[in-house]
C-alpha cells in the first residue's frame, strides 16, 4: 500500500527490499553512525 513520509523522515531499505519511512527519533534511538570500513564490509571490497 501507500506510505508518507514527511520532511526529516529517514527512508529505509529492509532486509527483504521493502522500502518505509522512519521518524528521526526512532532512527537515532535504533542505528549508530558507521564506522570507518563498514561500508566496505557491506560492499564486499
Amino acid at each position: 500500500g501507500d506510505m508518507k513520509a514527511n520532511v526529516g523522515d529517514w527512508i529505509i531499505q529492509g532486509v527483504k527490499g521493502e522500502v518505509y519511512p522512519c521518524k528521526p527519533d526512532i532512527f537515532e534511538a535504533t542505528y549508530e553512525p558507521a564506522e570507518e570500513g563498514d561500508l566496505q564490509q557491506v560492499m564486499g571490497t
